[in-house]
């Protein structure tokens, strides 16, 4: 799935680049696949708490401040 997105990503970010015939297209390219990747990376974790306990108790005690 997140190859899918990410393939997808990459390509419309090329394509808009391209495009529009920037400077600096490659420093450009990076942050968006940077974002891209991060947000694809929350969009997984997320899934994982909200369809599973475990996980939401393994982060609350982990997060936990030690008393």
């Amino acid at each position: 799935m997140i190859d899918i997105y990410l393939y997808f990503l990459y390509n419309k970010i090329v394509e808009k680049l391209h495009r529009r015939d920037t400077e600096n297209t490659e420093k450009k390219f990076k942050e968006f696949i940077f974002a891209g990747i991060f947000s694809a990376h929350l969009l997984v974790f997320s899934v994982a708490l909200r369809l599973n306990d475990f996980f939401n108790r393994l982060i609350i005690k982990i997060c936990k401040p030690i008393s």
